[in-house]
């Protein structure tokens, strides 16, 4: 095993030593364990098949709906005040 010295945001690291003060276990063990969760986690996306969501929209492929956060406000608005409307 090897020593490694890690630049760590403060805040971050003293909430890791909080976790594995509570949990009984090495500041070096919450940032292992860590690790490995990220590095499976990435693997197993790699792994995965890309999903393939049908879209509806105008011909040259632009979409019938603004889908911009702006756009999608402005929808979820609209839908809000069609529902309560009724």
């Amino acid at each position: 095993m090897r020593s490694v010295t890690v630049r760590i945001d403060d805040r971050l690291l003293s909430d890791a030593k909080m976790f594995a003060a509570q949990r009984g276990q090495t500041l070096g063990s919450v940032v292992e364990e860590a690790l490995r969760q990220m590095l499976d986690r990435t693997e197993e996306a790699g792994e995965r098949p890309r999903a393939d969501f049908p879209v509806c929209g105008e011909e040259g492929g632009q979409p019938l709906v603004d889908v911009s956060p702006e756009g999608l406000k402005r929808l979820l608005f609209e839908e809000d005040i069609e529902r309560y409307a009724r």
